[in-house]
């Protein structure tokens, strides 16, 4: 099963998956199934995920999680989850080949041309869990 397919089996059924369809668990069940690949294989599947949703949504700030960036952009948990396997087949498809350093800029520029800062949060407090 590819990290694709995972995505898309646990966003249509996270109780069946995590227990909750609460998008943080999800997250820490990925977060984990990367451990898993990264140790048989050296291989970190959602390398830069983080930055590519910053940039990709425009806030970066220590308190938003991407999680929290994800339920304020789409309304909810469950709406979230309906557009996490659109958004991982994105970022694989748009971060393929790209280094980390590259991400980095991008998100630096993003950015700086959006706000004249390399950070921003809404003015609202991020969604709790």
């Amino acid at each position: 099963m590819t990290l694709e397919e995972l995505v898309q089996s646990i966003s249509a059924r996270p109780v069946m998956w995590v227990g909750s369809a609460r998008l943080r668990d999800v997250a820490l069940f990925l977060d984990g199934f990367c451990q898993g690949i990264e140790s048989a294989t050296g291989v970190r599947p959602l390398l830069g995920w983080h930055t590519w949703i910053e940039t990709r949504y425009l806030i970066s700030h220590p308190a938003w999680h991407w999680t929290a960036i994800l339920r304020h952009a789409h309304g909810s948990d469950s709406a979230a989850l309906a557009a996490l396997p659109s958004l991982v087949a994105a970022f694989e498809s748009e971060t393929r080949g790209c280094s980390t350093q590259l991400l980095d800029q991008r998100h630096r520029d993003a950015f700086l041309s959006a706000f004249g800062a390399e950070h921003h949060a809404p003015s609202e407090q991020p969604p709790s869990d």
